[in-house]
């Protein structure tokens, strides 16, 4: 009971002196500000869960990580894939190399994080056939 007393003590007097002195019409905007957005392998982490690990593995071994790296003359700088889309009609886009129409958007790595967990929620690792299949997860 001492040791929860101490810690609520210690967070109410580190919450009075972070707030000393500053206007309270800008407090929210100074609590605000002290938050910050999680980090992309936060983000991965939070997403994937316990297969985190094996999707960074699977992000190295199908892009790099790299969402510029030129992998095609008529769009260079962008990481398409469009051998993929001799056989699906669609192009591989982005860190997970999703396999989906062609669209800026999906050279965001948060908005290619989500669709990659939208396909590994439906297909496992098999959604990445040959970068799972080298890596032991198939």
């Amino acid at each position: 009971m001492k040791f929860i007393s101490i810690i609520l003590l210690t967070l109410v007097c580190g919450f009075l002196v972070a707030s000393n002195g500053i206007p309270e019409e800008k407090k929210d905007d100074y609590f605000l500000a002290i938050r910050r957005e999680p980090t992309f392998k936060e983000r991965v982490e939070s997403t994937f869960r316990g297969h985190a690990s094996n999707m960074f593995k699977i992000a190295r071994c199908e892009s790099g990580f790299d969402v510029n790296n030129p992998t095609t003359i008529e769009y260079p700088r962008r990481n398409v894939n469009w051998n993929d889309a001799k056989i699906t009609g669609r192009p591989s886009i982005g860190i997970w190399q999703v396999n989906v129409p062609y669209d800026p958007k999906w050279f965001d790595p948060v908005t290619n994080l989500k669709e990659a967990k939208r396909r590994f929620d439906g297909q496992g690792y098999p959604a990445w056939k040959n970068c799972a299949r080298g890596l032991g997860l198939l």
